[in-house]
């Protein structure tokens, strides 16, 4: 299909372009059911999208994940599996915000004055964590504190080798019962006794991964 097809703001324009490429009755009622699907999906909510102002924004694209999710619940033949994973998807986006978000590697660059490519090389050494937005890398920004690395954060992230970033987020902002905070909390507060039992819960999950 080629690109410039899609090139229009106009949306009924680009369903009628793509219903008269689509090449079989079957793959036309596939993209009907889907622009109906995401019609009915937007229609209630469509009043309060006035203040978002592109799907750039981190906020943007919650919202087409979450409009997605809408989406799919009200097509009949939707894939469950497909929306248990858009859903989990859209659970953990939820969660990075409300944990404070996350920054360009430009924003990392600027805040430790390295270069963008050496905010990369941290990556690639487990120095930072870094997970996939869009086309692009975010950085949690709790782990870092007054313009710095948050201290032993590379230690516990290195502990964790072999864990999905996604992973490694939910270790560090997920609030655990022995210590009664989050793991990133207490290496904040740099309590040497908290410190040694953050060290053990990121053994044990790296051990409870790796089943």
């Amino acid at each position: 299909m080629n690109n410039d097809m899609l090139d229009t703001d106009n949306p009924q324009d680009l369903l009628k372009r793509l219903l008269d490429q689509s090449p079989s009755p079957e793959v036309r009622d596939v993209i009907t059911r889907s622009f109906k699907s995401f019609i009915h999906a937007i229609a209630p909510i469509a009043p309060r999208l006035t203040g978002i102002k592109g799907i750039q924004t981190a906020e943007g694209a919650e919202l087409v994940a979450l409009i997605t999710e809408e989406a799919l619940k009200r097509d009949p033949i939707h894939s469950k599996r497909t929306l248990l994973k858009l859903q989990g998807h859209t659970a953990f986006h939820h969660q990075l915000h409300l944990s404070g978000g996350a920054y360009s590697t430009s924003q990392v660059a600027d805040l430790l004055k390295i270069s963008a490519e050496a905010v990369r090389k941290r990556v690639s050494r487990g120095k930072l964590l870094a997970i996939q937005l869009g086309d692009g890398h975010g950085f949690p920004v709790w782990q870092f504190d007054d313009g710095s690395v948050v201290q032993h954060f590379d230690e516990i992230l290195g502990l964790l080798k072999n864990t999905r970033p996604v992973g490694a987020v939910q270790f560090f902002i997920t609030e655990n019962e022995v210590l009664g905070k989050t793991p990133i909390d207490a290496l904040k507060q740099g309590s040497e006794t908290e410190l040694e039992t953050v060290r053990l819960l990121a053994r044990q999950w790296r051990q409870h991964i790796a089943r």
